[in-house]
């Protein structure tokens, strides 16, 4: 372990052979040396795309849960909004509002950027008639002024795959391939920026607002239809943020030729320890909000100041000149990802940095549950049994990540497949070393009969 070494980025986006989207067309033009298989189609790598192209059905089923959450996410937090509004908590509405609005128009407007990003390339390289691409550019607006965009980039993924699994062509495949990847990158780095940019936060304002709420009225034991709608916006959220997580790595592993897609199981594992680890944390953190209001302030700098040093010293990515705020942001960015959820963003391996970031998760966790714990002016109703249920929940997160790593990580499966070749290609090279002996050596027996001894004994 080498501290604040520099190391490429691990994000498909900043590669440099991503970093272009008509990287992904180059060679369709071509005629490489393909082979046709019920699994997938080999194809040379001359354009970094994996040797195997193959697209699962469980592929087009994350694309189209992603596609859904969001619209689902968005549309829960927006009822919310308007049911504090009607009930005239108008700090809830406005906090709520704008941590949904906002960022919802920032990512729209980064959709409507690349998709004319996009165009201009299309039309570039197939000389399309501007009208064509004034048609499609049309219907992507009216999609990001419905708050859309995020979910048209999913679509875009699951016509590719579709056209991907109906192909017989190799140049049909490679080219559907290719749009599959480019919308599921853009997609999911849409859906990551939503989560922390906006899940995130609302969800945290949700939860405090919904468990004051709960606090007030529980001694009447009328709880009101809102908040089991807020609930529901609340477990939708962080289902979103738990999912932006997961899909990363599914994203950058689809697109690599030196990296093993995820199997469902294995991202059923990733999405339960995200799922637990972040839930654990975010339900210390609203109750710690609810305690002790404003030093919440002077824990999250705090945090924020280890978190900065902990990614400089054991994930600093690499930027190439001209990239510096490039790589400063993505500093900044992880810092406050960090807040939730420890994200690696730089290549190597993860056991050190996932092992600090955890460790200071751990120390953090236990120190808000003893302040909770102890502080008797806090009398929130089932205190203990919701600090330990949140304790419980993350050492079982915990644990479904060591499980993960330990058993069921894809570059496991990656190395049992390089074993597998290794020893099939040991078995024909001895053979062939064992059939140019026979061809180089005769026999004892014919040694004999051609030797002068046997003819004149």
């Amino acid at each position: 372990m080498v501290l604040f070494e520099r190391l490429p980025p691990k994000l498909v986006y900043f590669h440099d052979g991503f970093r272009s989207k008509d990287n992904f067309y180059s060679g369709l033009n071509s005629s490489p040396r393909t082979e046709n298989n019920d699994d997938g189609v080999e194809v040379d790598e001359s354009d970094r795309l994996p040797r195997l192209l193959v697209v699962g059905k469980f592929d087009i089923f994350c694309f189209t849960f992603s596609a859904i959450s969001y619209i689902v996410d968005v549309a829960c937090d927006t009822v919310t909004a308007y049911i504090h509004f009607r009930a005239q908590r108008f700090w809830a509405f406005l906090f709520v509002s704008l941590l949904t609005v906002l960022p919802s128009i920032a990512l729209n407007v980064i959709s409507f950027v690349w998709w004319l990003d996009d165009a201009n390339a299309r039309r570039r390289r197939s000389k399309l008639q501007m009208a064509t691409c004034s048609k499609a550019l049309l219907l992507r607006s009216m999609a990001c002024i419905l708050q859309l965009g995020p979910a048209v980039w999913y679509v875009d993924a699951i016509v590719a795959a579709v056209g991907f699994r109906s192909s017989s062509s190799d140049h049909e495949r490679r080219y559907f391939y290719c749009r599959m990847v480019e919308a599921d990158r853009d997609a999911s780095l849409l859906r990551f920026f939503e989560a922390f940019l906006e899940s995130a936060p609302q969800v945290l304002v949700q939860g405090i607002v919904l468990a004051h709420s709960f606090w007030m009225l529980l001694p009447s034991d009328a709880i009101p239809m809102w908040m089991y709608f807020q609930g529901m916006s609340v477990v939708m959220s962080l289902l979103s943020v738990c999912w932006s997580v997961s899909i990363q790595h599914r994203s950058l592993r689809i697109a690599r030729p030196d990296k093993m897609n995820m199997s469902p199981f294995e991202t059923f594992l990733q999405l339960s320890w995200r799922c637990l680890t972040i839930s654990a944390r975010y339900i210390l953190l609203v109750l710690f909000v609810l305690a002790f209001q404003y030093w919440t302030t002077v824990f999250v700098i705090v945090h924020y100041t280890l978190s900065l040093v902990h990614i400089a010293a054991l994930q600093h990515v690499d930027s190439e000149p001209g990239y510096i705020s490039l790589e400063f942001g993505l500093l900044l960015i992880c810092a406050a990802v960090h807040l939730f959820t420890p994200f690696n963003m730089a290549e190597g391996p993860t056991r050190w940095r996932y092992t600090v970031a955890y460790v200071i998760e751990i120390i953090e966790n236990l120190a808000v549950a003893g302040l909770l714990l102890d502080c008797e002016r806090f009398v929130y109703p089932h205190k203990k049994f919701i600090v330990l249920f949140a304790l419980s929940a993350f050492i079982s997160g915990i644990a479904v990540m060591l499980l993960y790593y330990w058993r069921w990580h894809p570059t496991r499966r990656l190395k049992s497949l390089i074993d597998v070749d290794s020893s099939r290609r040991a078995i024909v090279e001895q053979t062939f070393s064992e059939a140019e002996e026979s061809r180089s050596y005769p026999s004892d027996t014919l040694k004999h009969i051609d030797s002068d001894e046997s003819l004149h004994p």
